[in-house]
């Protein structure tokens, strides 16, 4: 007779549990509930609704995720009481509702009640959005860095992937906060004052820890912001800036122009592309791209693969950037950044100004010369308070009677003055390798290798403003976002070779599959 245990949506019979192997040094393992082998939707096995229906992809995700290691995340759990769910059903429908722009916690609880993906992902067991949230504070920290190395190694070496080249980029991506909780350091130190007060007095009548908590939970945030403030209003009054706002909510995101030109509370999130179609690095940092450069080729390291090559655009045209690449002897492309230039053919800046490319550096004088055909003499070494580089200023005394001087500066006393940072040949250098056509051939695949991704994420995955609050939620997102995206370009590939490839003929399917995957 059929098995028809589950006929009718019946989900009501007891889950199989199953027991993690003991990590070393325990003596237990852990009982997971990994819900119901065989699941039916009427008389049809589900997994087999699933095939006639189009929904393969669903059955390739869940053989996926049981290829891959979790012990990273098992580990967090202690034996005894209620079985947990397995980490493997709660990551797996977490990027089931990924992939269809639905991942948030109230999103995530319905897709795991009504979709029939869901349900053979969960083993039609049905965790409540407490639990998956339970699930993502638990495993925040390694699931933003350490289980993503992980499963994108795991992933590359079922592909093959050792060596090729790279590209790597950045976005801005719109946090929780809106710009109605900016307010100035001024503003925030009152009312950390206040929130303090209320705090401590609450403590002192010994109200309910449910009233107490929130009290004590609104004061550290926004003692968090006043620290937050203090030292953003240092590092711009060293620039010679006014301070900035800071969000009373969303302290960590910064009030900073996205892709569109339009001002919002947001994080820059930077992905590291191997050209086999793969992400191998990703990070999230409230400003920069440039200085998450470094952890985003550990990453790459870490997967495994090795980088013949780096593309970068012209924002990591900086001197730290080439510096590094010297340092880890790895061939990096990277333009300057584009100067429009005036009716004369020379450099100008947005203003009109001339340009510093305008102005020709001499190395055997070490002077430069002006568009007016003038030597400026280089001062004394200095460094610079906000990016503690070495720098020099050239000048000359004829700027004052300079008939270019209106073109050269808006400065009505002060002459124009041209910086040069130590190691600036390193730029000089790089330009020099662009002006080669074959360098500007290889360059041209940076755009079609990196742009894609971050198209797939906003536009097919949803990504245009994080659920999660702070800059730790919003590296978590952006990780589970990016292996999504990973699982998506080449994680079917994977499971059919996983699957098949145990054949004489199995190197012919391997070929053709991967060509089909990446190509």
């Amino acid at each position: 007779m059929p098995d028809t245990q589950q006929r009718a949506f019946e989900f009501e019979a007891e889950a199989r549990v199953s027991q993690s192997e003991p990590e070393p040094g325990s003596p237990v393992g852990v009982r997971f509930q990994e819900g119901q082998q065989r699941l039916f939707i009427g008389n049809v096995p589900l997994e087999q609704y699933l095939e006639h229906s189009g929904l393969k992809a669903v059955r390739a995700l869940k053989q996926w995720l049981e290829q891959l290691d979790m012990r990273a995340l098992e580990r967090a759990y202690k034996p005894g009481g209620r079985p947990p769910l397995h980490p493997r059903l709660m990551l797996g429908l977490i990027l089931y509702g990924i992939h269809l722009k639905q991942w948030s916690l109230r999103e995530l609880e319905q897709l795991a009640i009504r979709d029939v993906g869901a349900w053979w992902l969960c083993g039609g067991l049905q965790p409540d959005h407490s639990t998956l949230g339970k699930f993502l504070v638990r495993h925040e920290k390694v699931l933003s860095d350490e289980f993503f190395v992980s499963a994108t190694r795991q992933l590359a070496q079922q592909l093959g992937l050792k060596e090729g080249e790279a590209a790597a980029d950045g976005t801005v991506i719109q946090a929780v906060a809106g710009l109605r909780s900016l307010a100035k350091k001024e503003v925030l130190e009152a009312e950390a004052r206040e929130a303090r007060q209320a705090a401590q007095a609450g403590e002192q009548q010994q109200v309910p820890r449910s009233e107490q908590a929130p009290l004590e939970k609104k004061a550290q945030q926004l003692e968090k912001a006043v620290e937050i403030a203090t030292e953003r209003a240092q590092e711009r009054a060293e620039r010679r800036q006014s301070a900035p706002q800071v969000s009373r909510q969303e302290p960590q995101a910064v009030n900073q122009p996205g892709k569109d030109g339009l001002y919002r509370l947001s994080y820059k999130p930077s992905v590291l592309v191997h050209s086999g179609g793969l992400i191998v690095g990703q990070a999230v940092d409230a400003t920069s791209e440039v200085g998450v450069l470094p952890g985003l080729l550990q990453h790459s390291q870490q997967v495994g693969v090795v980088l013949q090559s780096l593309a970068l655009d012209t924002g990591y045209f900086q001197l730290q950037v080439l510096q590094l690449a010297v340092e880890l002897q790895l061939d990096v492309l990277c333009p300057p950044k584009h100067s429009p230039r005036n009716t004369e053919g020379v450099p100008v800046t947005r203003r009109k100004l001339f340009a510093k490319a305008a102005f020709r550096y001499d190395a055997q004088a070490d002077c430069y010369w002006c568009p007016a055909g003038q030597k400026m003499e280089p001062g004394q070494w200095k460094v610079e308070a906000d990016t503690k580089l070495r720098v020099r200023h050239y000048g000359t005394p004829a700027c004052k009677g300079c008939p270019l001087r209106a073109q050269c500066t808006s400065s009505q006393s002060a002459p124009r003055k041209i910086g040069r940072y130590e190691g600036e040949e390193l730029k000089e250098a790089m330009a020099q390798v662009l002006e080669h056509p074959q360098a500007r051939k290889r360059y041209a695949r940076r755009s079609p290798l990196v742009e894609p991704v971050f198209a797939e994420l906003k536009e097919r995955q949803g990504l245009k403003r994080f659920h999660r609050r702070g800059l730790r939620g919003a590296r978590l997102e952006f990780s589970l976002h990016c292996l999504a995206f990973n699982l998506k370009r080449a994680g079917p590939a994977v499971v059919v070779l996983w699957l098949r490839c145990r054949s004489p003929a199995g190197a012919v399917l391997w070929l053709g599959l991967l060509a089909i995957a990446f190509f």
